[in-house]
């Protein structure tokens, strides 16, 4: 009230609504304008969500370059003791293999407004427990605060996340040889906590299938600093100390006229962990913190977990580049009931290592292939077959 009329400022004001959950929709629209006192009297029109939601969903994960069946229960309380707080709690199994499964327990508590409209918060503590290979196994107790900060509309970056994270895993090893060919069972105590920020560049045009815009992000972490503070107190805690620098890039280009029907996209990132310190209590980082190549977001030409020039590539490795070069094309006419599907041609390359110190031009391995796209109302259906082109793991001759 008293403001000077401004459509950004109503705007801004229907995107702040979005960050409630207790509304499913709000306007701000103009009711009446006093032009002899050059007044304007707005009115706001909101319609409400139910404040109570238990929900039962099953789904597909792709995490870690690994494709998951996933099935979850969910209850979620929109407007926990007012102010448009949101409280959930879930209960979730997912499913890759016999031996790759998990459960997980988690809460949840999202603060939409703190200190200012700008930036909201989150956190979420969960229990874990996973089968992560045949002999690995992990029990993990995780919390992670999340803040997010809207900047601005008119600056590159528009958003920031700052986490800070504290994971206490426990992770047991069964039936592995000794030196002397003996299998043993043992269990590590390992801790690792981070503190990350991420800046958000998003131009895209749409959220599931762009066909203008550039995305980017770049994220810089840092892991050990909590553990070392209580490891003054604690001196038995194992824990772990990195750096890690990641960048993610995608781009499209509309090259059929504005028409949206040919679509070029290209994608880039890297990544690199470097560990760092010496000390009784310092461990190697975990290989649930690493990066993984292959699989449907990576080479497509290898299986999940199961690219790199690593000695045992489900354990991941700390240098990561990859990219990808993608044409789509819709081939049928706009009134064709087949107008969703596209055609798609993709040359993928990249590798993971053990780290960047042994990093190789000639160990970046390549795939290239063909697939389909359908789009639904709930985004994209893809199916690819993907095809190695260069394998620098081959054996020599082929």
């Amino acid at each position: 009230e008293g403001d000077i009329y401004d459509k950004s400022k109503m705007l801004e004001t229907e995107r702040n609504f979005t960050k409630l959950a207790i509304i499913q929709l709000g306007r701000v629209v103009v009711d009446s304008v006093d032009v002899s006192s050059r007044i304007v009297y707005p009115d706001v029109v909101i319609s409400l969500n139910n404040k109570y939601e238990l929900t039962p969903s099953i789904s597909t994960i792709y995490q870690s370059n690994r494709l998951y069946l996933d099935a979850e229960l969910e209850y979620k309380d929109k407007d926990f003791f007012g102010g448009g707080r949101v409280f959930s709690t879930s209960v979730e199994g997912f499913y890759n293999s016999t031996y790759i499964n998990g459960t997980e327990i988690e809460l949840s508590i999202f603060q939409p407004f703190l200190f200012n409209n700008d930036i909201t918060a989150t956190f979420t503590p969960k229990v874990l427990y996973a089968n992560l290979q045949k002999q690995l196994q992990i029990l993990a107790f995780q919390n992670l605060l999340r803040l997010t900060y809207y900047i601005s509309d008119h600056t590159f970056y528009s958003n920031a996340l700052s986490d800070v994270t504290f994971d206490y895993n426990k992770y047991l090893f069964r039936n592995i040889p000794d030196s002397n060919g003996q299998l043993q069972s043992f269990e590590l105590y390992l801790v690792n906590s981070t503190i990350g920020i991420t800046l958000i560049h998003n131009n895209t045009n749409s959220l599931f299938n762009p066909s203008a815009g550039l995305y980017h992000t770049i994220t810089v972490e840092s892991s050990g600093l909590i553990p070392r503070l209580i490891n003054i107190f604690n001196k038995s805690m194992l824990y772990s100390q990195y750096a890690k620098l990641n960048t993610v890039n995608s781009g499209y280009f509309d090259i059929s006229g504005d028409r949206g029907t040919s679509i070029v996209a290209a994608h880039f990132e890297i990544g690199d962990i470097i560990e760092y310190g010496s000390s009784p209590n310092i461990q190697p980082v975990s290989s649930n913190y690493k990066f993984f190549m292959g699989g449907g977001n990576s080479l497509r030409g290898w299986r999940g977990q199961q690219g790199g020039i690593l000695e045992k590539p489900e354990n991941g490795g700390k240098f990561l580049l990859e990219g990808s070069f993608e044409w789509r094309r819709k081939p049928f006419p706009q009134r064709s009931f087949l107008h969703p599907v596209w055609g798609v041609l993709f040359l993928d390359w990249g590798n993971v290592w053990e780290n960047d110190g042994k990093f190789r031009f000639d160990q970046i391995a390549l795939s290239t292939g063909f697939g389909i796209r359908y789009d639904t109302f709930v985004g994209p259906v893809r199916i690819d077959l993907g095809f190695r082109l260069y394998d620098p793991l081959a054996e020599e001759g082929k």
